[in-house]
């Protein structure tokens, strides 16, 4: 039996990939590039290299991007007058140009509040907001999520070089930090509206009884204002990519954004380019604010061990001591590495600057 490729899988076509917004504001503008690959292929991501992105305002060049690495190129926050129109341009290294449409600047009203509420499934997050001169009408969100969780056990021991010696605090493992960043497309319009107003636009649930709240909970909710044009675009790619399974979901389209080849008219480019300022607001939650939450976590159990099993279990099974008890030399108690070392979850014990 010969295996079945279908063209698409091996077909020649790597397109220039634009991810980002020009960033009206303190804060830096982020755009990263790549090019489409294979469906079959094995790369996670082909960047695009030694490019060159300027913004150009009234066709000549306002200020440049620098490269990071990567694919990624940066600038520092730019304040832009919003009675002027911009546009991106890209020269690769092949010399290829590529011109955005010409962009006005969007200014983004504040959030007014994070609103959150417990129920049977968890902790449901949603964004409330308004713009009293109705000029936004068009929103996408994205958040950070940030939460602290411990260990089962506190150690204040370690295994070093074949002894047992006293943990020292830089090398505490008990308390880490975790974070996150929203993957999904949120989008809200009040166009159909008498006032320009959003309202408990749902963001996401962190399941009941998760590590997320066992100790507190930090969610930052980022908001930006996006012309009606690039809202259509990114309602059609959340369409496609989150909503389809059935035949009464909405069917495949192509992506038509705002970013052309200027030798090429009929070269697709996929991503659009918005100039965007933007607002955010933090909220921290705890247990206590969504009781009852009660996490279960890994079966841990303390074991005493021989002097002769230490190196056998700190080795193959990542034993640590945990705690010295009784008269000196005391009896000396010992963990699963997943009970004791809150890193092994994929956590930092760096806490965060803005942490409480």
């Amino acid at each position: 039996m010969e295996k079945f490729e279908p063209p698409v899988t091996t077909a020649d076509q790597n397109y220039l990939v634009v991810d980002g917004f020009i960033n009206n504001g303190n804060d830096p503008t982020i755009i990263t590039l790549s090019r489409t690959r294979n469906v079959g292929d094995t790369v996670s991501a082909i960047p695009e290299l030694n490019a060159q992105l300027f913004v150009v305002k009234n066709g000549s060049i306002l200020y440049s991007l620098q490269e990071q690495g990567g694919g990624r190129y940066e600038s520092p926050g730019q304040f832009l007058d919003a009675n002027s129109k911009y546009r991106l341009k890209i020269v690769t290294a092949q010399g290829k140009e590529y011109l955005s449409d010409e962009m006005s600047v969007k200014e983004t009203p504040p959030i007014d509040s994070i609103a959150f509420v417990s129920n049977p499934a968890g902790v449901t997050f949603s964004v409330n907001t308004h713009d009293p001169k109705n000029n936004s009408r068009y929103y996408q969100w994205e958040y950070e999520e940030t939460w602290e969780y411990r260990s089962t056990y506190e150690s204040n021991l370690e295994y070093v070089n074949g002894i047992v010696v006293t943990r020292p605090p830089e090398r505490a493992i008990y308390t880490c930090y975790k974070d996150t960043k929203s993957t999904s497309i949120f989008l809200g319009s009040s166009a159909n509206l008498a006032e320009d107003i959003i309202y408990q636009n749902p963001l996401l649930t962190v399941p009941r009884n998760s590590s997320q709240i066992t100790v507190r909970y930090s969610l930052l909710v980022k908001q930006f204002v996006l012309s009606q044009e690039a809202f259509n675009y990114w309602q059609n790619i959340k369409k496609t990519t989150e909503q389809l399974g059935s035949i009464f979901d909405a069917q495949p389209s192509q992506f038509k954004g705002n970013i052309h080849s200027s030798s090429d008219a009929g070269e697709p480019v996929l991503g659009y380019m918005s100039i965007n300022s933007k607002q955010e607001k933090r909220i921290f939650v705890t247990p206590e604010d969504v009781k009852p939450w009660v996490f279960t976590g890994p079966q841990c159990e303390l074991s005493v061990l021989s002097r002769d099993t230490w190196n056998f279990y700190a080795t193959n099974f990542g034993f640590i001591p945990v705690s010295i008890s009784g008269p000196p030399p005391g009896v000396i108690s010992w963990a699963e590495g997943i009970c004791v070392d809150c890193r092994i979850r994929s956590g930092t014990t760096v806490k965060p600057v803005f942490w409480p």
